[in-house]
This record gives structure tokens, sequence and C-alpha cells, in this order.
């Protein structure tokens, strides 16, 4: 009974690092997008500018072209702010992907007993990523936290920590936790 648990777990622990390999391989892949998006619409907003600025020297064109001009500017600027943060972003999903250690490291690290419990969980929640947003609802991290501000750190194994900590308060346990998402594909 144990080398079938024992095997259980090292096919989930070997197929949760088979995704996470691809996760950062298709992070690495939007990021390069990200990044080409970006100097397009740099591009632009100097575009804007420059037609904007020729407008307010020329008296000839009308109120109503300037505020369109304007909108437009505003727009384009709003655009270029999430970028940025999108960019800002990804060099944290680049400098996860170099952090030392894997999820099953990480676990141990945290204190976690019930491993095999604990990597299911986190593997349906984030993929033991980190960086996890989930952006239908705000949730975060490898715990997938709502509102984010309550993890206050992007450390794998202090947000690991956290995670069992809410574990334990509402479930009791990781495999009752990991009962319930089964149940109801949140937790």
């Amino acid at each position: 009974m144990k080398r079938i648990v024992y095997s259980l777990v090292a096919i989930g622990l070997f197929a949760f690092a088979l995704s996470t390999v691809h996760q950062v391989n298709r992070t690495n892949q939007q990021i390069h997008l990200k990044k080409i998006e970006l100097q397009s619409t740099e591009v632009k907003l100097k575009e804007l500018e420059k037609n904007y600025n020729q407008l307010n020297t020329d008296k000839a064109n009308s109120d109503a072209e300037r505020l369109k001009l304007e909108q437009e500017k505003t727009e384009l600027q709003k655009q270029l702010e999430a970028r940025a943060i999108l960019k800002e972003r990804n060099k944290v999903y680049a400098a996860q992907a170099s952090l030392p250690g894997s999820c099953a490291d990480w676990i141990t690290q945290a204190g976690v007993t019930d491993v095999a419990s604990a990597s299911i969980l986190i593997a349906r929640e984030s993929h033991c990523n980190p960086m996890a947003l989930n952006a239908s609802s705000g949730a975060c991290g490898i715990p997938q936290a709502l509102p984010c501000s309550k993890l206050g750190t992007n450390d794998p194994v202090a947000q690991i920590k956290w995670m069992q900590g809410y574990v334990f308060a509402r479930y009791g346990s990781w495999a009752n936790a990991l009962a319930f998402h089964y149940a109801n594909n949140w937790y």
C-alpha cells in the first residue's frame, strides 16, 4: 500500500514538474509578446504627441480635433502605463523562473507534513506560481489569496506557510481542503 502511495506521489510530482516547465516557457513567450506590444504603443504615443504639438501651433484646426487628439493621447498613456505594469510583472515572472528549488522543495521548507495533499491542491490552484494572478477574481500567489495584500510577499515558502495557516484554520488539514476543492473546484 505504501508503494502505491509513494508511486502516486512521485507520478504527481513528476507531472507537476512538467507542467511548471511548460508554464515557464509559456510565460517567456508572453513576456516577448508584451515587449513587442509595449514598443508599438510607445511609437504610437510619440506620433500622437507630435500631431498634438502641431495642432497646438496651428490655429486653423478646430477645438474638436484637439479634444479628440487629447482623448486619444490620454487613452494611449493609460495603455502605456498598463503595459509598463505588465512589463514589471513580467520581470518578476522571469525572476521567478530562476527561483532556487522546486515546488516540492518549497512545500518541505514551509514545514508541510502532508506533502501529497498540499502538492495536489497547490497544483490545482496556481501551478505553484508565486506570481499567479486570477484575472476574474483577482486572487493571487500560490494560495490564490484574496485580496492579494494578505500575502505581502512573492517568496514561495512564505506563501505556502500562509496557505497552510489558512488551510488549517478553515479545513483542519490539507486532506480536508483538497476534498473540499474536489467537490467545489475552489477552497
